[in-house]
């Protein structure tokens, strides 16, 4: 307890820094020349008030005792990455400004502080090989060409969004013509009630964002985070595969930048199914050990037989790199079997 209140101590700067990107947001409308209320509608005002939340909850977390608001402070900057979506802002800075300070208090909140609620026993243990493994399915090898991806995957969607929601006049394809702007104007596209593009920038953003968090002992120090990382990577590769084949199919044409993001998800996929099969053998190994499940998911856990990578963070051996080349070799076959089945 006293190691964990020493920590604190030292993260109280991450807290501060939230109470001013609080502040930031609330006087942005002045300071970058827009007016939300008038533009946004009656949402605005929902808005503006729920900015002030962070620095609420930036506040009330510099205190040992409420801890728990580091995760009001990172929902709060999880539904504003979402509210320019929602109510379709037209104002390109409000959207610009949001996307970055929100990103940012998501970080300060949980990422680079500690996350509250996590186990001490977990945390201590270095061992980050699981049983029977010869590597770190968390180890930041095998992270950063997820983290990379979902940077990629982030800016191409971001900058469709823009052209969904006015904010530019035209978008660029080098290949396919008009097509970008037929697909992400189209009828599948309209049929959601926001901009589905934006909708897949906040999800590459909120994948790079959780691939940076905890160690290379994640898989079993955060079973709950490494299982929404293979939620947001997993089910979202298979999206992204069967958009690349309804897209001659029910629109007609091809979008250049739609399959470059699509491919950036799909080439996330082998990175991330490792991890995530460590993490399930993680529980079902405390389930059988008597350790209850619930608690070993949300707050980590020890597990016997672990091993331990004594290299520094982010080396590399010649057999490390072959298996990311034969991880980067297995699921772009789907993508262009995809491909074959769209023409």
């Amino acid at each position: 307890m006293a190691q964990m209140r020493e920590m604190h101590g030292r993260m109280l700067w991450t807290h501060f820094a939230i109470i001013t990107l609080g502040l930031w947001c609330l006087t942005a409308p002045a300071i970058l020349g827009y007016t939300e209320p008038g533009n946004w509608g009656a949402g605005a005002e929902q808005v503006t008030a729920e900015r002030a939340l962070l620095v609420v909850f930036g506040t009330l977390s510099l205190s040992w005792r409420h801890r728990w608001a580091q995760w009001g402070s990172c929902f709060t900057g999880i539904w504003l990455l979402a509210a320019p979506l929602l109510f379709w802002s037209p104002e390109p800075a409000s959207y610009a400004n949001d996307t970055l300070v929100d990103a940012l208090a998501i970080a300060f909140s949980i990422l680079v502080p500690m996350m509250p609620g996590m186990s001490m026993d977990a945390m201590h243990d270095e061992r980050d090989i699981p049983p029977g493994w010869s590597y770190s399915p968390s180890a930041w090898s095998q992270r950063l060409p997820m983290i990379a991806l979902a940077f990629v995957g982030f800016f191409i969607a971001r900058y469709l969004t823009a052209y969904q929601m006015g904010h530019v006049s035209a978008v660029w394809d080098p290949f396919f013509d008009d097509g970008t702007a037929r697909i992400i104007t189209s009828d599948v596209s309209r049929a959601w009630p926001i901009p589905d593009a934006g909708l897949g920038a906040m999800s590459y953003l909120l994948e790079a964002l959780s691939g940076m968090m905890g160690g290379r002992q994640r898989w079993r120090t955060m079973p709950w985070m490494v299982a929404m990382f293979g939620v947001l990577v997993i089910p979202l590769g298979a999206v992204s595969i069967f958009f690349i084949i309804i897209q001659p199919i029910v629109i007609g044409t091809w979008c250049t930048l739609c399959l470059a993001s699509a491919a950036a998800m799909v080439f996330m996929l082998p990175y991330a199914i490792d991890e995530v099969v460590a993490m399930i053998q993680f529980l079902i190994g405390a389930k059988r050990a008597g350790q209850p499940l619930s608690s070993v998911f949300w707050h980590g856990g020890v597990i016997d037989g672990a091993g331990r990578d004594e290299r520094p963070p982010l080396a590399i051996d010649a057999a490390g790199l072959d298996r990311l080349r034969n991880q980067a070799r297995v699921l772009p076959k789907a993508l262009i079997l995809a491909t074959a089945l769209g023409v």
